[in-house]
């Protein structure tokens, strides 16, 4: 290859090309390799949102069933021990005034928060699995 502005040769930098064998044996050009790795990229981007979202779905329900356990138990495992505590729960949360129903609402994000983070940390492994499998690090 010849610079055309000083008439030196010029030896090219070694580069790797996208171009390779498809999978039915025929040569790639540049362009379809490309268009192969956005589509590869984009299909991992909307799998990996996918995953995310049902991670954080499934931890939330995690939560919510740790509440409901939480009232099963208080109420002695039987339907009218939980309504009931359920029953009270509620009572004195609509009999209460704006600033303590306020306060009572803080606890229990708090609380929901904590669980929540709790339940994704112990099941973190599962999400890196399930988003890089089959990836060797």
């Amino acid at each position: 290859m010849t610079n055309f502005a000083t008439g030196q040769d010029v030896i090219p930098a070694p580069y790797r090309p996208l171009s390779g064998i498809g999978a039915r044996g025929q040569r790639v050009n540049d362009s379809v390799a490309l268009r192969r790795l956005i589509i590869y990229k984009i299909q991992f981007a909307v799998r990996s949102s996918f995953e995310v979202a049902g991670f954080i779905a499934f931890n939330m329900l995690a939560v919510l069933g740790a509440f409901v356990v939480f009232f099963v138990v208080l109420g002695q495992a039987r339907p009218s021990g939980f309504f009931g505590h359920i029953r009270e729960v509620s009572r004195r949360y609509l009999e209460a005034t704006g600033e303590r129903q306020a306060d009572f609402l803080i606890v229990l994000s708090v609380v929901f928060v904590a669980l929540f983070v709790l339940v994704s940390a112990l099941r973190a492994t599962v999400l890196r699995d399930r988003l890089f499998e089959g990836r060797s690090s």
